[in-house]
């Protein structure tokens, strides 16, 4: 079997349909009109065409027409499948061997590996069949680095010979009607070893929780929000809050160590439950719970506890959170007062170039 194409297989449709006889052409076209009524929200017979009465449509272009409507229809009815890669990052120092696992639920008779460098499109590697067999590689000069194998469900990207430029973000992908992609994993290759973050969860006023994650290497890293009920850690569902992760920053003191803080906006009340920040890096096994640290003493009016010690989790003192003061804002309104003050001085502007042209 030939290597599998890595663009949308319309031409292929068209050519298959373009190629068959009017009275197979029309069923194929009937079917697939029906099967997509409900998706395309069509009647059970089509409207005809508003043209001329002396002007038909040319046979290739409605053939052409109903082939792009078929492989919507397609598509959309396809099988679905996921492809999860659990994996932020991975580390590995020049020489080594690099393994990037991708889990596939659902069929499809391929599993594509892609490589995307920083500010390059991504690039395909290689594809293995889902069925068993060899990979097969793009370029055939990349068969002493990159490799493949399948273990039930799973399969694995192998990088030999890691070296600083196959560092990159890596990402399986099927074909499941549409191309499915992973989330990615991102390959570093340094050796620089991985150092999991001290992270504090503590309550930044009435209503916001944060999660500081502090010292951490790489600089990926993920917050997932939830709450402790009755001895377990379950989703927030049904909750309206929002999520907002500030920009990651390097520490300024000479070392390769970041910090990240993670904002719970609550809008659901006061709650009666500890929220607990899940975080995950390559530092983790796996992904880390932190639940909210409860003070003791009373809080201020900010939700703040002024004493030191009080914001210190389970494991862990945040003597860097001394100093943060999240003060309550609304990020929508910031952003329209933004867009106010941009346009009045847009119209300042404007307002004093006409009168500069009057003048002339």
């Amino acid at each position: 079997m030939g290597e599998p194409s890595q663009h949308l297989p319309g031409a292929h449709v068209a050519a298959l349909y373009a190629s068959t006889n009017d009275a197979r052409y029309r069923r194929a076209r009937h079917l697939s009109l029906t099967s997509c009524q409900v998706h395309w929200g069509l009647a059970a017979s089509p409207p005809p065409l508003r043209t001329a009465p002396s002007v038909r449509p040319p046979a290739a272009a409605m053939r052409l027409f109903f082939c792009f409507v078929l492989l919507s229809c397609y598509s959309d009815s396809g099988l679905a499948i996921d492809l999860i890669q659990d994996k932020l990052t991975v580390i590995k120092g020049p020489r080594k061997t690099a393994r990037i696992a991708c889990r596939l639920s659902g069929s499809a008779t391929y599993v594509h590996w892609y490589r995307q460098k920083d500010s390059e499109a991504p690039d395909r590697v290689l594809y293995i069949p889902t069925s068993g067999g060899n990979p097969v590689r793009d370029d055939p000069t990349l068969r002493q680095k990159f490799n493949a194998e399948k273990n039930t469900d799973e399969y694995t990207l192998i990088i030999d010979n890691t070296q600083v430029e196959d560092s990159a973000t890596y990402y399986c992908a099927a074909w499941g009607g549409v191309k499915v992609f992973g989330a990615g994993t991102k390959l570093i290759v340094s050796e620089t070893p991985a150092k999991q973050p001290d992270v504090s969860v503590f309550r930044a006023s009435k209503d916001r929780v944060a999660c500081v994650a502090y010292g951490f290497f790489p600089d990926v890293i993920k917050f997932e929000w939830k709450k402790k009920v009755g001895g377990k850690t379950i989703d927030l569902q049904g909750e309206k809050d929002e999520q907002l992760d500030l920009p990651i920053t390097k520490i300024e003191d000479g070392s390769d160590k970041y910090s990240a803080t993670s904002l719970l906006i609550y809008k659901g009340g006061n709650p009666s439950f500890k929220f607990v920040c899940v975080v995950n890096h390559e530092g983790f096994t796996n992904p880390a719970e932190f639940i909210e640290a409860i003070p003791d003493g009373p809080a201020t009016s900010s939700g703040r506890v002024p004493a030191e010690g009080d914001l210190e989790t389970d494991n862990c003192k945040a003597p860097y959170a001394e100093g943060l003061d999240f003060q309550p804002f609304n990020v929508a309104t910031l952003s329209y007062t933004l867009f106010i003050l941009k346009s009045v001085v847009y119209c300042a502007v404007v307002v004093y170039l006409t009168y500069q042209n009057k003048s002339v």
